[in-house]
């Protein structure tokens, strides 16, 4: 037997929240929660992808709040959201990405679908150098917080941010600058040209 509960008011909700009431922000993200976390777990993420989708679900609300008209819609709304930050993630799996993990010393360089597994000794080497001169020139906390996803176990993304001092929803948009940056880095793209040649 579903637990009962009190319809929500959203109207009121949302008053207090663009009132700064962080009581009535709390009372929208818990009012919320189930219907992002029901649309994320209905698709084929991880739980670092799905902790990224519902982190910048709650920060697009947070930055849109006041533009929504009807706060009794916000059910829709979100999940609307919700589907947007999927689509993408897939997006985002799809384009030219390049990942080293560092705490195993293995590489892979993904190029659009197609990931390839360098296994000569001399395009290991020639990747690993492209890679480090890539990394870095990354912002000194991007090359924190990509160590820190790297390792195995992985921690979470709490520990993460008490680590770095940063908040959970900055992890995500943080993690997809540093890739953006690393597949767009001129040793990255120099390597890529080697090996297609």
């Amino acid at each position: 037997m579903s637990e009962w509960r009190e319809p929500v008011d959203f109207e009121l909700l949302t008053q207090q929240a663009l009132a700064d009431d962080p009581r009535a922000w709390a009372g929208l993200v818990d009012a919320l929660s189930p219907i992002v976390w029901r649309l994320l777990l209905a698709h084929a993420l991880d739980q670092a992808e799905r902790d990224d989708a519902f982190a910048m679900t709650f920060l697009r609300l947070y930055e849109r709040l006041e533009t929504v008209t009807d706060p009794r819609a916000l059910p829709g709304w979100i999940r609307t959201v919700a589907r947007n930050e999927v689509y993408a993630i897939s997006r985002a799996r799809q384009r030219f990405s390049a990942v080293i993990e560092l705490n195993t010393g293995s590489t892979v360089l993904a190029v659009d679908d197609e990931t390839v597994h360098v296994d000569e000794a001399d395009d290991e080497a020639g990747l690993r150098t492209a890679m480090a001169e890539a990394l870095s020139d990354l912002p000194a906390h991007e090359q924190r917080l990509l160590r820190l996803l790297s390792l195995d176990p992985r921690p979470s993304y709490g520990e993460i941010a008490a680590t770095l001092g940063i908040p959970v929803g900055s992890i995500g948009p943080t993690y997809g600058r540093a890739k953006q940056r690393l597949a767009r880095h001129r040793a990255l793209i120099r390597y890529q040209a080697s090996v297609a040649s």
